[in-house]
């Protein structure tokens, strides 16, 4: 899983929920929901869900997860903010502040 092609956070939310499937989950996230709050995942899934944001390019310790990215929207944001980092970097310009 790369990330290439994910243009909106739909997108992301399905790649995430195909990952989880491959894994025997059938969550299906959408944007704006809350992994444990909203679909009720436990401690399996939200390790799954976090192999697949590393997956993603997410520098994410297991041991010490963020509880803030298990709302797909802030997820998504983080997500967007390492594409943009990496094309920066990639053309040596900086990255805009966030």
């Amino acid at each position: 899983m790369t990330g290439v092609g994910i243009a909106s956070s739909e997108a992301f939310c399905d790649m995430i929920s195909e990952r989880l499937s491959h894994e025997g989950f059938t969550l299906r996230l959408r944007p704006g929901q809350h992994l444990v709050d909203d679909l009720g995942a436990d401690s399996l899934v939200v390790l799954e869900y976090g192999m697949a944001l590393q997956d993603l390019g997410f520098r994410v310790d297991l041991q010490t997860f963020n509880p803030e990215l298990l709302n797909t929207d802030i997820a998504y944001k983080r997500w967007i903010e390492l594409r943009v980092a990496a094309v920066a970097t990639a053309t040596g310009q900086a990255a805009a502040p966030g």
